[in-house]
């Protein structure tokens, strides 16, 4: 719990700091399916998908017209239900995991459109989860065996690792103050942090509506005429 709350701090210090110098502060919201690519020592494995959603503010820092970078905090909820019985015979497994995410993506825009009033975006960079907490299920067909339930998702003998990143890649379409993104993550770490699972990879693809609250124009120093000194008559 010490070390939740550490991430938690962290988490709200990194929020505060870096939108003092913002040029872009925005909310997004939208929906995610993580989907789970699992594999064992002796089999391949299976490939499974969990919903769920995310929201958080982000904050945008100008490099020059075209590029910028793209800094977010969110808290993202996943879940789903599916059948692991290719390793435990009978068996379906429940999760419903809570994750803080760090994306920071290099950001590139394109005016389009009728009077240039349209932006495509092109988006690319590393994102870091952090699991937060979350419940797992384990549920036996047969009735000889009982129901595995675990409430330490990312700290029990069940765990996953509890941080781990992946690489961004999005494209999306900027109107006005909105900003309509579609972002694929493709895992770079493994998951697994159990004896009976080798790999578990988690991609995931994001559709989300951002809006930005508040625009900062930087400060131009105007260039002053050297003013001329009074001529006597």
């Amino acid at each position: 719990m010490k070390k939740l709350h550490i991430y938690v701090g962290i988490f709200l210090l990194l929020c505060f700091s870096t939108s003092i110098n913002a040029q872009r502060i925005g909310f997004q919201v939208g929906g995610a399916l993580t989907g789970l690519q699992q594999s064992t020592a002796a089999t391949k494995g299976d490939f499974n998908v969990l919903s769920g959603a995310l929201a958080g503010p982000e904050m945008e820092f100008r490099l020059n017209e075209s590029l910028g970078l793209n800094l977010a905090a969110l808290f993202e909820f996943r879940a789903g239900k599916y059948d692991i019985g290719w390793y435990k015979t009978g068996t379906t497994f429940t999760g419903k995991l809570y994750y803080a995410q760090v994306p920071l993506q290099l950001t590139y825009r394109k005016a389009t459109g009728k009077n240039k009033k349209l932006n495509m975006l092109y988006s690319i960079g590393p994102r870091l989860n952090v699991g937060l907490f979350g419940t797992t299920n384990e549920h036996y067909y047969l009735a000889s065996r009982t129901q595995v339930n675990d409430s330490t998702c990312f700290a029990g003998a069940n765990a996953m690792h509890r941080m781990d990143v992946g690489l961004d890649l999005g494209i999306g379409l900027e109107v006005q103050r909105f900003q309509f993104k579609l972002n694929y993550a493709f895992p770079l770490t493994n998951s697994a942090n159990v004896s009976e699972l080798t790999l578990l990879k988690q991609h995931q693809l994001q559709l989300t509506i951002g809006y930005t609250i508040k625009k900062f124009n930087k400060k131009k120093i105007r260039s002053q005429e050297p003013t001329q000194p009074a001529v006597s008559q």
